[in-house]
């Protein structure tokens, strides 16, 4: 294996294998190495026009950093004449952190608010895709006979962990 290019999001590399096992290496990225996801919600007030279950949806779509459960709040209200954005950086109690802080959950308009609770679980993408790894994964064979394998994280993993998992859980089904 031979890394040709290395960036935060995601990785490029070189391998000299057989064009399966560089699929089952793709397939296991997609599906089997288990990060963490906003699972369950308590909808505990919302007077927004969106639905407590269409929330909930783009609440397990924010990629989560770390590997263990832990438990958000948000709790806002509309005073102001503007819409007020609620953003993921507005989720607090927990030292886990989204990926992102700028992804938006809802927009509320003057008097409306939400409340909620938010509790995390990790598993893999083979149960729903909010719990996989990577974006894109793909792989072409090059000039000279190997297959170049591309992916892109959703920033909850480095690359490198992404692929030494997939690549052990790989190993641990051929044994």
């Amino acid at each position: 294996m031979e890394i040709v290019e290395e960036t935060p999001e995601g990785m490029t590399v070189d391998l000299r294998a057989p064009s399966s096992f560089v699929n089952a290496l793709r397939r296991v990225m997609l599906s089997e190495v288990k990060t963490n996801a906003i699972e369950k919600v308590t909808v505990h007030q919302n007077t927004s026009v969106m639905q407590d279950e269409m929330i909930a949806h783009r609440l397990g779509l924010i990629p989560i950093h770390g590997d263990t459960p832990v438990q958000f709040k948000l709790d806002l209200q509309c005073d102001t004449e503007s819409n007020l954005r609620v953003m993921s950086s507005h989720l607090q109690g927990a030292a886990v952190r989204p990926v992102d802080e700028n992804i938006l959950i809802c927009v509320l308009s003057r008097g409306q608010s939400i409340s909620l609770t938010a509790e995390t679980a990790c598993d893999c993408g083979r149960v729903h895709a909010k719990w996989s790894p990577v974006t894109v994964c793909y792989f072409t064979e090059t000039d000279s006979g190997a297959f170049r394998l591309t992916f892109e994280t959703t920033g909850a993993m480095a690359p490198r962990r992404v692929l030494h998992q997939a690549t052990e859980c790989l190993l641990a089904r051929l044994r």
